[in-house]
């Protein structure tokens, strides 16, 4: 295997791992508000909050969410 590929590889599911915690935990939070700009035109702007708490609850949740998934109680 070439040299170049297994740390893309690597780096890619790493990656992968991180935007599927990251959707999962509803880390990012969406808004958009509607507002009056100067010129009196209505215009609507979206705001981005992100919760990082919630994706540290979601790792540290991860045992829980193994055991109910296999059956555990």
């Amino acid at each position: 295997m070439h040299a170049f590929f297994k740390p893309v590889i690597f780096i890619f599911v790493l990656a992968c791992i991180f935007y599927y915690i990251f959707v999962n935990s509803n880390t990012l939070e969406i808004t958009t508000e509607s507002y009056t700009n100067a010129s009196g035109m209505p215009s609507q702007r979206t705001v981005y909050l992100y919760h990082w708490d919630r994706f540290g609850d979601y790792i540290k949740n991860t045992p829980e969410r193994i055991k109910k998934a296999f059956g555990g109680s």
